[in-house]
């Protein structure tokens, strides 16, 4: 990155969530055909009142939550029943080891009709398509992260984790909505999603270019290393964050990401690293939304970079099951619909979607 020209581009922090305000609800009506949900389990790095959130983190070891994250409390009012499972990796970053059950396992063992889950690497959305569920990580700023154990926050988002289209956005549609205790929310009430009806443009490989897609990766890194590490920083009056156990108790590969953090964050290289960083953030944000202007969704390998581009910029994005494999559907802020219809025309088997472009992208279009 030492080479690229940022110029005078103002830094992004963090993704800007859609506009909106508290009188609104987002267009779209409930769909009456969509199965009754009953059962959601949260991975325990989502607070449940006085249960043991330990975020899959020895350093959390024993930690019970004082509060309900307002993920459970929207949970609660739906009328679920709500369980817990412990996170398959630590504070949401997956670098290959498993801690136990996946949640796209949990799911398929019936326990649950959805699992509710932050995924900072992809992983859990590439082990759930791969078993043919669906996972969706909803625009950023459209279901509060109050109650999230923070590991990137600027990237930190929800997700949803289920068998069909209609489960994972009937979820969706209980637990996104504005919350005045997350302050990067949408000042949007109520969300509910309806498959999009209109013709869809899908970009295939070929037809775009992810912009700067060499650097995309280094750069979700050096962004959510430097958070990971101020946000452990700011919890050394407790406890299970102090000092002794930073260095006992993270894994190896969290740890590295902590002094990592602290070294860019550090004032000697702070404003060529980071703030550069958040420049280049910033220019991807820019050109990614003007491939929207083209496309209303991008079809991409599912292990690509399309889910950095995802976290780095707070675009919603599907991990689909499909013929022969699986894809990431990525859409631009907002435009879950468009991903609910992509969905919906891609299931097993085939259905009649009025969607032509839908229809048949995967069968023709792609090498699967």
């Amino acid at each position: 990155m030492d080479e690229l020209d940022v110029g005078d581009v103002e830094p992004l922090e963090a993704p800007v969530p859609p506009p909106g305000t508290l009188t609104e609800s987002f267009e779209g009506t409930a769909r009456s055909s969509a199965r009754k949900i009953s059962s959601v389990v949260l991975e325990d790095n989502i607070l449940q009142k006085d249960k043991v959130c330990t975020a899959g983190s020895n350093a959390l070891s024993g930690f019970s939550a004082p509060f309900d994250s307002a993920v459970a409390e929207s949970c609660r009012r739906a009328g679920f029943s709500i369980g817990q499972h412990p996170c398959s990796c630590e504070l949401g970053f997956s670098f290959g080891e498993k801690l136990g059950k996946t949640a796209a396992e949990l799911a398929l063992g019936k326990r649950c009709d959805a699992v509710l889950c932050a995924d900072l690497l992809g992983s859990s959305g590439c082990d759930a398509a791969s078993r043919g569920l669906l996972y969706l990580r909803p625009t950023y700023g459209t279901v509060s992260r109050y109650g999230l154990v923070p590991a990137a926050p600027s990237m930190d988002t929800i997700g949803v984790l289920a068998k069909t289209p209609d489960d994972v956005f009937s979820v969706l549609s209980v637990i996104a909505g504005y919350d005045e205790r997350d302050g990067v929310m949408s000042r949007i009430k109520n969300y509910t999603y309806q498959p999009a009806a209109s013709e869809l443009r899908i970009g295939q490989e070929g037809d775009f270019e992810l912009p700067r897609k060499n650097i995309l990766f280094d750069l979700m890194l050096i962004l959510s290393c430097v958070e990971l590490s101020v946000n452990t920083n700011r919890g050394d009056e407790l406890a299970f964050l102090n000092a002794k156990l930073r260095t006992q108790e993270f894994s190896f590969d969290t740890k590295l990401m902590l002094i990592m953090g602290a070294m860019v964050f550090s004032q000697e290289i702070y404003r060529e690293r980071y703030r550069k960083a958040m420049r280049l953030r910033r220019l991807v944000y820019n050109e990614v939304n003007e491939l929207f202007s083209q496309f209303d969704a991008l079809s991409l390998p599912a292990q690509s970079q399309g889910y950095t581009v995802s976290l780095l910029c707070g675009l919603p994005c599907l991990f689909l099951p499909v013929e022969n494999g699986y894809r990431l559907m990525l859409a631009k802020g907002g435009n879950e619909n468009v991903l609910y219809a992509v969905a919906e025309a891609n299931k097993k088997p085939p259905v009649k979607s009025g969607l032509k472009v839908v229809s048949d992208i995967f069968v023709k279009k792609t090498n699967l």
